[in-house]
């Protein structure tokens, strides 16, 4: 008798089985704890799918942002587009759905929490669909015009190489920044995306999240030789050309500008040159998108 084939389980539910109720509050600080517990009352979420072994969930909350959780190895990567989100510091929207998740693979827990029913609802038939299949082409050609259809296919992957970016995001209208790779509009992850390119498959392979470090910058020219272009998009949607200047670091300031009874203050070099009023410092880098470019910020110490 032909037996049937072994479906491998999701490593990322796996370990949300084997989450104690009370792991829940490591997550987040206490303030985001609450904030979480109390939206889980409402159903905000709009859709999650799977990376392709399903060691990853990307959820989608109104609002469009979105939360990832991944399974790596014996720990637990958590990533949120929206502004409470910090590499060290997990916003509300992570501990939505970690609690979720958590309800859904082990009912009896976490009773404390008032769900909404129909968002446990919603992430059962989310975590229980297939991962997205790549998609295939009608026209495909028949096996006698494989030279041409590699030929084809070469171009067409050297098309796309042109168009992934990596887009710097203002949040608003204050100094926050996120960044992400895209492709045209669509989001671009490591774990997600088909026909990703070698070298930029490789970086996000060992660069999960963006971070505004002159090692995130360096790295990403090391590894893919410059080719992917760094964009800036403000808060209107428009799109400006960065250049990494990694030989050009400069030093950050703070000018006091003593006029009759008023003390203005304002951004400046170290030189005390003022920084343009659309120039951000984020992290370790300066982004300076008058001058379309980004270079490393050096301690004064």
């Amino acid at each position: 008798m032909t037996q049937p084939p072994s479906i491998t389980p999701s490593p990322l539910l796996e370990r949300f089985k084997n989450y104690r109720p009370g792991d829940i509050h490591t997550v987040a600080a206490k303030v985001h704890l609450m904030s979480g517990f109390e939206a889980c009352k409402a159903n905000t979420l709009t859709s999650a799918f799977w990376n392709k072994n399903q060691s990853a969930l990307v959820v989608t909350f109104i609002g469009g942002y979105q939360t990832t959780l991944i399974a790596d190895g014996y720990r637990l990567l958590t990533k949120c587009t929206c502004r409470e989100w910090q590499p060290a510091r997990n916003c509300p929207h992570v501990v939505i759905a970690w609690a979720t998740l958590k309800r859904v693979v082990s009912p009896e827990t976490l009773s404390h929490i008032r769900f909404n029913q129909q968002m446990l609802l919603d992430m059962k038939q989310y975590i229980e669909q297939e991962p997205a299949a790549p998609k295939t082409s009608r026209n495909s050609k028949p096996a006698a015009a494989t030279g041409t259809a590699n030929t084809v296919q070469r171009q067409q992957i050297q098309k796309n190489t042109n168009n992934y970016r990596l887009v710097i995001e203002q949040i608003g209208y204050g100094n926050s920044l996120r960044g992400g790779f895209k492709r045209g509009d669509e989001a671009v992850f490591g774990w997600t995306a088909h026909n990703l390119p070698t070298d930029l498959a490789r970086f996000l392979a060992s660069h999960y999240f963006y971070d505004s470090t002159q090692r995130y910058f360096e790295m990403f020219h090391q590894m893919t030789g410059g080719v992917y272009p760094i964009m800036f998009r403000d808060a209107d949607g428009l799109e400006t050309t960065l250049v990494y200047k990694k030989d050009q670091p400069c030093t950050a300031g703070i000018t006091f500008d003593i006029r009759d009874s008023d003390v203005h203050i304002s951004r400046s070099y170290a030189d005390g040159t003022p920084l343009p009023t659309n120039a951000f410092v984020h992290g370790q880098m300066l982004f300076d998108v008058a001058a379309g470019v980004v270079v490393p910020v050096e301690d004064n110490d």
